[in-house]
């Protein structure tokens, strides 16, 4: 992402992607620990306490998606300003966020294709996960995937 791509630094986008995603994580472990205490609270026969550390975890399992929707929101308006309507770009969101964001688009890919940027998988531990999961979706779904010249970028028809 350069200066002209959004108002935003490099450094300013990082921070708030790192805010969202680290006030996810936490919701995460908040959710975790409350269910396990659910857990250990209904097996020691104390209901009420179960029942109250089940309803923490659900409502830190509702606030860990929302922050994730946010930083999803957040990183796929960045990426994609300025882009024509026949590319999207997909990098930067966890898979199964980019796969909702695709399916959503399926009427731009069927009417007459969409380029799609997922990034070379820089970032991702081991290989790049967001390619083969479009991919496998797509051929699932009946479109063809063709990559692009550059790296990172597939065409779907």
């Amino acid at each position: 992402m350069s200066d002209t791509d959004s108002p935003l630094s490099e450094d300013d986008y990082m921070a708030t992607y790192d805010r969202l995603r680290a006030l996810a994580s936490s919701e995460a472990e908040s959710r975790h620990v409350s269910f396990t205490g659910a857990h250990e609270a209904y097996a020691s026969g104390d209901r009420a306490l179960a029942h109250a550390l089940s309803q923490k975890g659900k409502r830190h399992g509702e606030n860990m998606k929302a922050y994730n929707e946010q930083a999803k929101n957040f990183i796929f308006s960045i990426n994609n300003a300025g882009l024509s309507r026949d590319t999207m770009d997909l990098h930067g969101l966890y898979v199964e966020e980019a796969m909702d964001v695709l399916r959503g688009r399926m009427a731009d890919i069927r009417r007459g294709g969409l380029w799609v940027i997922v990034g070379r998988g820089n970032h991702s531990v081991g290989e790049a996960r967001l390619r083969p999961a479009i991919e496998r979706h797509c051929g699932a779904i009946g479109v063809q995937v063709d990559r692009g010249i550059e790296e990172g970028r597939l065409y779907l028809h």
